[in-house]
């Protein structure tokens, strides 16, 4: 306790009186005047005050580089971990890319099917319609034939040939 209030040093009544009643603190108390009367010493003190004030400095920095690179670190992990993500749905989407380009081609190829299909009705429409004028100028062409109507006036109205107009 005594030595507490040494280390203390606030109240200098009660580190004289405590000098007297212990002689290990008076010893301590002469030399820590010695020591604050001398120049050298003074010196050496300063120094390594400094040299403690330098050290804690340099610590702290370090604490703090450490922190930044720690950080860093974590930051850059993160950065990591959302490219692969997004690498990886890179993926997926290429992939998807490549299924739609092949549903194209494969509604492509149904639409060539459906347009030459189209083609082909369109062909057999053109030829029963032909075929259905055909027809109706035959039934012209005979109902006048039936009529004894002359062959050059059919071949006139109908548009047949003077052969198809005998065959009847």
């Amino acid at each position: 306790s005594q030595w507490m209030i040494f280390m203390d040093n606030t109240n200098k009544e009660e580190v004289s009186r405590i000098e007297e009643e212990n002689d290990d603190i008076k010893k301590a108390m002469d030399e820590l005047r010695q020591m604050c009367n001398d120049e050298e010493l003074q010196r050496l003190a300063w120094y390594e005050e400094k040299w403690e004030h330098d050290e804690a400095s340099r610590k702290a920095r370090e604490r703090e580089e450490e922190e930044k690179r720690q950080k860093f670190q974590e930051e850059k992990e993160i950065l990591e971990n959302q490219i692969k993500k997004m690498q990886e749905e890179k993926g997926r989407m290429q992939e998807e890319k490549g299924r739609m380009q092949e549903e194209k081609g494969r509604i492509q190829e149904e639409k060539g099917r459906i347009q030459e299909e189209k083609g082909r009705i369109q062909e057999e429409k053109i030829r029963i319609q032909q075929e259905s004028r055909k027809e109706e100028k035959t039934i012209i062409a005979r109902n006048l034939k039936n009529k004894k109507i002359d062959i050059e006036t059919i071949i006139q109205v109908t548009g047949l040939t003077k052969e198809e107009i005998q065959k009847l």
